[in-house]
């Protein structure tokens, strides 16, 4: 392994920010929105609720017609169903919620939590974004640091 290399993956991350990168990105999206309707209730109703379809979303930029769901829309959704934790995992995941490996969740400076549950199967990806970060930050392989917390 190359440690001087500018990227963790030499791959994917030199294509960032090129029009080569966003037409992967929207053939992904375009590819997996109807699955999401489908599968997602959370996803079903923001689109519903948008008046948007997914045979409408075929690129990042028309997908900008779905407004941001931020940490208050999710205090509401946690408000709306009486915060009843299987219920809004239910709603963010779907049949999925049934393959939860890791719960972790914050409270922010309000007291209520935001979940941030992960499924097995997505532990590759996010291992592989923790490397990105790490390697972005000047951490290699063999490196030793310490994690503060405050």
């Amino acid at each position: 392994m190359d440690l001087k290399r500018p990227y963790w993956n030499m791959e994917i991350e030199p294509k960032l920010n090129t029009p080569e990168m966003r037409q992967t990105q929207n053939d992904l999206l375009a590819n997996n929105i109807q699955s999401m309707y489908n599968a997602i209730p959370l996803t079903k109703k923001r689109m519903d609720n948008a008046g948007v379809k997914p045979s409408d979303i075929r690129s990042l930029e028309i997908s900008q017609r779905i407004p941001i769901y931020g940490q208050p829309e999710m205090r509401e959704l946690i408000t709306e169903v009486g915060f009843d934790m299987k219920e809004i995992l239910r709603m963010l995941m779907g049949k999925s919620v049934d393959d939860v490996y890791v719960m972790a969740a914050t409270s922010g400076t309000t007291g209520i939590p935001t979940p941030y549950p992960l499924v097995r199967a997505s532990l590759p990806r996010m291992r592989e974004i923790n490397n990105r970060m790490m390697w972005r930050c000047g951490v290699r392989p063999g490196d030793k640091f310490v994690l503060a917390l405050a």
